[in-house]
């Protein structure tokens, strides 16, 4: 059975940490924003932004695991942030058209984790290809 090296256990720990946080802020945010009554729109803003923080960390946290990997694992992880970009462009642009004869307009706080999402199955296929 093969064993997960300790860069791996390091990265996934830190995102599922912070995977939680964000949901943690996220609810936090949404909630004080319709339950508080706050009417000061730059400190609706302030807290509206509040779950990017995290966000912003989860950056971090991958361009760290990144640097640590061999040349052949930043090989799969560029094809597969590759795969990510060219798929939610394609997915975006033609959901866009669509929006155009009628279809509900997307909302673009999705686009975030489409593009991880598609990351994902990106390295799925970059790892089918390598071995």
């Amino acid at each position: 059975m093969e064993t997960m090296c300790e860069p791996n256990k390091t990265y996934r720990r830190q995102m599922l940490i912070w995977a939680i946080t964000y949901c943690v802020v996220t609810y936090g945010s949404v909630y004080t924003l319709k339950n508080a009554g706050i009417e000061h729109f730059g400190l609706r803003t302030l807290i509206a932004l509040l779950p990017m923080l995290p966000i912003a960390w989860v950056g971090i946290i991958i361009m760290r695991f990144i640097r640590s990997l061999d040349e052949l694992q930043r090989k799969m992880q560029f094809e597969a942030v590759v795969f990510s970009a060219v798929m939610t462009g394609l997915l975006t642009g033609a959901y866009g058209f669509m929006e155009g004869v009628g279809y509900p307009e997307l909302d673009t706080v999705w686009v975030l984790p489409m593009l991880m999402v598609l990351w994902v199955v990106g390295q799925a296929l970059a790892r089918k290809r390598y071995q």
